[in-house]
């Protein structure tokens, strides 16, 4: 009788795959089953009898789950190859093979030697799948795999783990300052190193005496000292560059004065000022008028064209007096007033008897 083979058939299909549903081991049967019956003897009520022939079947190395590993956000991990081997007595057709689950989007198939394929039994073929996540933590996806076996299409569990990326500041210059980042992360100098997924904004502020110069590192951003980057990859280095302030620059009336260099408008010692001699007081190289006996013809110390400074003198801004002075012609007394003349401007000495400043 026929029930006794199909039963018998039936058993066979669900001692090699247990895991068969009724519907699936229903498929199986019929698409397996032998159309036409021979030697059947006279009067035979069996028109039909389902055999097992052979089947189609496929193993997957490495097994499911396969685990792709670690991979930092945003970027592709190295591929993971998996290999179908057609391990049926009937040839494997493989249909195409498509990624599917919550994490699909982690996921990438990198190369695809299966799809659409026929594989004699005993023959391999490959897939490369690489993990490239979009946020930290677990990453899961499934990949499905339909053929002619009889329980297709069939799935494999995929899972990866995501992972933040490194972000390193480094200082370097002549000055010294800090840089913090937001979100927090970064103290540099304490912390100079954290790790982030997406955008960072580094903030860098100079230490007294020093300046901000620039980035390095970050073509993104200007020379300010605010700078926004997209950390990826699995390491990111930034360098800010701090240098010294020139303790020795001032300005002048919004002119630089550097110690010893001419004033807007004025020349350098022994050359008159541009048509501003200063009225009632000696000109450079002569004698101080009035002042017989004491410094008189004094010409030892550095000149001012058209400007000297008087003994026990009083400093003026524009006719208000800000301050005195003594002088004599000795070299602490020039240092003393170069050093007052090169922070101020347009000033007056008035007093009894007069001496010269260097610039």
């Amino acid at each position: 009788m026929a029930a006794p083979v199909v039963a018998g058939v039936a058993a066979l299909h669900l001692q090699a795959r247990p895991t068969l549903t009724p519907a699936q081991l229903r498929a199986a049967l019929i698409t397996q089953a032998k159309p036409t019956l021979s030697a059947l003897s006279p009067g035979s009520p069996n028109r039909l009898v389902s055999v097992l022939e052979g089947s189609a079947a496929f193993t997957v190395t490495p097994a499911s789950p396969v685990d792709l590993g670690q991979g930092n956000v945003g970027v592709t991990a190295p591929a993971v190859r998996l290999t179908l081997t057609s391990s049926g007595t009937l040839a494997l057709v493989l249909g195409t093979v498509v990624l599917g689950g919550r994490d699909q989007g982690d996921f990438v198939i990198t190369s695809d030697g299966c799809s659409g394929s026929s594989l004699a039994p005993g023959a391999p073929c490959f897939l490369d799948l690489a993990l490239r996540p979009s946020t930290t933590g677990t990453r899961q996806a499934s990949l499905s795999i339909p053929s002619n076996e009889p329980a297709s299409p069939r799935l494999i569990q995929l899972t990866g783990t995501g992972r933040a990326n490194d972000l390193t500041v480094l200082r370097t210059g002549s000055g010294a300052g800090r840089v913090v980042s937001q979100p927090q992360g970064i103290d540099c100098g304490l912390t100079c190193t954290a790790t982030f997924v997406g955008a960072v904004t580094l903030q860098a502020t100079p230490e007294p005496g020093s300046d901000f110069a620039g980035w390095r590192g970050a073509p993104a951003c200007a020379g300010g000292p605010s700078c926004l980057i997209t950390v990826v990859g699995p390491s990111t280095t930034v360098t800010a560059v701090f240098e010294v302030r020139d303790a020795g620059t001032a300005t002048d009336a919004g002119v630089q004065v550097d110690g010893g260099q001419p004033d807007a408008g004025r020349t350098d010692a022994g050359e008159p000022d541009a048509g501003e001699p200063d009225a009632g007081e000696p000109d450079a190289g002569e004698p101080d008028a009035g002042a017989p006996g004491d410094d008189a013809g004094d010409t030892t110390g550095p000149r001012d064209a058209g400007r000297s400074m008087g003994d026990a003198g009083s400093f003026t801004d524009e006719g208000h007096v800000i301050g005195s002075c003594g002088c004599s012609a000795g070299a602490g007394s020039w240092l003393l007033l170069s050093a007052l003349l090169a922070t101020m401007s347009r000033r007056r000495w008035q007093g009894g008897r007069s001496c010269t400043r260097s610039r």
